[in-house]
């Protein structure tokens, strides 16, 4: 590395590998001192490069492949994450201003990542960075008698797939058939069984101590206090004990036999985690490289409208002790709106970009079944509105100019190509009030704004709806019908989790008032169902005012949530209507 300076970055990780001025190329660098930085890596742990050009998502790709090879998927996925670009996935899009604690990514499944790393494609504007921690060194601090009782019992992560809450069986296993899920399970030592009609439970039973393939060396490698509930925050904690009972939590651990790990264990192993990381501040093009098998992270909390740092993992091997020197990669980025957005099935190449915005009371889940029905050309983002599945530990946004302007904040970068917004409900409100903002901003207009079961924001709506009492909002529910309505019925639990949410929902439809101003300038589309009472045709029609461009409207069989029971119509005319423009584009 003559021609770059290497220094410590002022402590034990990352070891720093600036460029000079003179010279910037990263990819000369790597292909003249690969085996050097390699090296390097299995001697620190992890390197920092900085200074570089390194030329945006393409280029980072190929500093990954220089150094480690083929791309990886992401696999049994824990952590909400979208993708940007072929194996391009953001880092997470759990909220930025929440802390991610220490883990050793994929370390539940059979095999994980060799390599990880991240890219920094702008810079935290006050906090925000991945802290580091030598695992060797955790390992070596853990009480004895702790590290013998994992060593003889070993560590299982119980994961439980509820209907409507958090992340669906079909999504994580990318199928609806049951015996595919057998099958991959049963490929990956994972048990499984089958609980009521469509809910699922998992275990997985893994070592907790590690020997390093390279090195020899001892390394804490697990996910044994991330994904245990005394790691969550206490709100939240209480929240899910409270609605499911510790046995059917979304995820948990313990030891190997079944048998519960006391509090004061996780308690010694977290701060026995947080005494040996170490933490740096990003600069612009850092490019992060780490040892999976000696070194894990996590992530600081950092304002949200901060960006964090590009993402990548190597390739899998059959744990931390298996022999191999080549290495694949999948990349991952995080976007200042990145917490709000989820791709479902991820479109690269896709012409058109659909953002969805959600009821009152409902989450981007309400959308997952539509990229199946969707053509290829286009990609949908589903919004995800604070306080409710993997936001449940957020604030609530009560003030609508607050959640317009932070939605607004959150899909401005996806207009990279042409974008059309559907919102049903208070989503086409929202979608509405979203698509003047970022007009008023300069942004890019919509190919085309797509409102369901909404009445025109210009006409009046009757003062004669209370949502103050938990009876009002249950009979306004179920007068709406619909998977809301069904889900009240299901236990007074559910329905005090459920109720903060539909209260703030629905004050935000209550105190919603239009401000007259410039209409849109692009087309708009009204879809109504034929048996909702809460909106007639000629309500939908009075859309026709708000913009300048062609007005269609259209009523499809059902009542308010016609879009669950007439989805396949639904999706089919916002297809057709969006082929000639993603044809075009």
């Amino acid at each position: 590395m003559s021609a770059h300076r290497t220094a410590p970055a002022g402590q034990p990780l990352p070891l720093l590998v600036e460029a000079e001025s003179a010279d910037r190329d990263v990819i000369r660098l790597i292909k003249s001192d690969r085996e050097r930085l390699r090296a390097s890596l299995r001697t620190h742990g992890a390197l920092l490069l900085r200074g570089f050009d390194i030329g945006g998502i393409d280029g980072f790709d190929q500093v990954v492949r220089e150094l480690s090879g083929d791309p990886l998927t992401y696999s049994e996925r824990s952590s909400p994450r979208s993708t940007i670009k072929g194996n391009v996935y953001t880092s997470t899009d759990y909220p930025p201003e929440e802390e991610i604690f220490v883990h050793n990514e994929n370390s539940y499944q059979a095999s994980w990542p060799r390599t990880l790393y991240f890219y920094c494609d702008q810079p935290p504007e006050t906090q925000g960075a991945t802290p580091l921690t030598d695992i060797r060194k955790v390992y070596a601090s853990i009480d004895p008698a702790v590290r013998e009782e994992f060593a003889r019992r070993g560590w299982m992560v119980v994961r439980n797939f509820h209907d409507h809450f958090g992340v669906a069986w079909r999504e994580l296993f990318n199928t609806d058939e049951r015996a595919e899920v057998e099958a991959y399970c049963r490929s990956k030592d994972i048990e499984f069984e089958w609980l009521g009609d469509d809910a699922l439970r998992t275990r997985a039973r893994r070592k907790a101590i590690h020997t390093h393939p390279e090195t020899g060396e001892t390394v804490w490698f697990n996910h044994i206090v991330f994904f245990h509930h005394t790691t969550l925050p206490a709100e939240v904690r209480e929240g899910l004990l409270g609605l499911f009972g510790e046995e059917d939590l979304p995820t948990n651990t313990y030891y190997g036999d079944g048998g519960r790990i006391p509090d004061e264990v996780t308690d010694h192993l977290r701060a026995c985690y947080r005494a040996q990381t170490v933490r740096f501040d990003y600069q612009q093009d850092d490019v992060l490289v780490w040892q999976h098998a000696r070194t894990a992270g996590n992530r600081s909390p950092e304002p949200a409208v901060s960006q964090s740092p590009w993402r990548s993992r190597t390739r899998r091997t059959r744990g931390p002790s298996a022999a191999g020197s080549d290495h694949a990669m999948t990349v991952h980025h995080s976007t200042p709106g990145s917490a709000w957005l989820r791709r479902y099935v991820p479109r690269a190449d896709a012409r058109l970009r659909l953002v969805c915005f959600p009821h009152a009371g409902g989450s981007a889940s309400a959308f997952r079944d539509w990229p199946e029905l969707l053509p290829p050309d286009i990609e949908l983002i589903a919004v995800q509105y604070p306080g409710r599945q993997d936001r449940y530990g957020e604030p609530l946004i009560g003030d609508f100019p607050v959640l317009v302007s932070e939605a607004a904040r959150a899909v401005l970068h996806c207009f990279d190509r042409p974008v059309a917004f559907f919102g049903h409900s208070l989503g086409a409100t929202v979608a509405y009030e979203v698509a003047r903002a970022l007009r008023a901003s300069g942004a890019p207009a919509l190919t085309r704004l797509f409102v369901s079961a909404r009445k025109a924001p210009s006409v009046p709506r009757p003062d004669t709806v209370r949502f103050g009492t938990e009876e009002q909002i249950m009979a306004y529910i179920r007068n709406l019908g619909g998977s809301g309505a069904a889900l009240l019925e299901q236990g007074d639990d559910l329905l005090e989790l459920m109720l903060p949410m539909l209260r703030n929902d629905f004050g935000l439809v209550a105190s919603y008032r239009y401000v007259p101003g410039s209409p849109l300038d692009c087309p708009v589309t009204a879809v109504i169902g034929d048996q909702d009472g809460s909106v007639n045709e000629d309500e939908a029609r009075q859309w026709s005012r708000h913009t300048v461009r062609p007005f269609d409207l259209h009523t499809l069989p059902g009542g308010h949530f016609y879009t669950e029971t007439a989805t396949d119509r639904l999706v089919t005319l916002v297809a057709d209507t969006l082929s000639d423009v993603a044809k075009r584009s």
